[in-house]
């Protein structure tokens, strides 16, 4: 339970004076707080319950599986997301999927990356949608300032965001990048479509906000 939201539900209806705690030890003897595993070298319970939203909400992926998970569990762990947002990062998945083929586009990183942004921060998710932020803007909003590649534990993570820059970045930024920049080679991955660079994170946006989730 949550209990200091709970002890707030119980004042609004007993009114602001009552003791809460107290009302509340009528019906509980014994409180202990389960912590969440999220740095074991193996497993956290981010990791497992990730796995088990996947299975339990059957969805087609065509083969994503792995790469919904290896993008998922670090920024599960950098938001420190609950598991009840995790559910709502998978009900925006469903969405995206469901409105998708097996022969179109999907960049997993984007993808999982809008679905967890429109739960932790709803009014990012709008500015990016509409192309409002930069993506010094983003970083600084949402704590990626100093993304570090040669930390083990952050190197998914560096990569994932480096197909939000870039996503982000504005021709002229992109031009000036350095030739041996790994972002160089994403465009490889577009090729076949005909979709623009700075069109990629508005258009799932887009896709994500066809349904209103609650």
């Amino acid at each position: 339970m949550h209990k200091q939201q709970l002890e707030e539900a119980i004042r609004s209806v007993y009114g602001s004076n009552i003791d809460a705690h107290t009302y509340l030890q009528k019906f509980i003897n014994v409180e202990t707080s389960i912590q969440k595993r999220v740095n074991d070298r193996y497993s956290s319970d981010i990791e497992l319950y990730i796995k088990k939203l996947l299975q339990l909400h059957e969805i087609a992926t065509w083969g994503d599986d792995r790469n919904i998970v290896d993008c998922l569990i670090p920024l599960g762990q950098h938001f420190n997301l609950s598991l009840r947002q995790l559910e709502k990062v998978f009900t925006n998945l469903a969405i995206i999927y469901s409105t998708s083929g097996e022969n179109h586009l999907r960049l997993v990183p984007i993808i999982v990356f809008i679905s967890v942004v429109k739960v932790v921060n709803p009014n990012v998710f709008g500015s990016l949608m509409l192309g409002r932020i930069s993506f010094t803007g983003l970083c600084e909003q949402l704590g990626f300032r100093e993304l570090n590649q040669e930390e083990e534990s952050k190197s998914k993570l560096f990569w994932l965001m480096n197909w939000i820059r870039f996503s982000m970045l504005t021709e002229s930024e992109y031009q000036a990048i350095d030739v041996n920049d790994s972002i160089k080679r994403f465009g490889q991955s577009l090729w076949q479509y005909n979709v623009d660079r700075e069109r990629l994170i508005p258009f799932f946006c887009q896709k994500l906000s066809m349904f209103i989730v609650n």
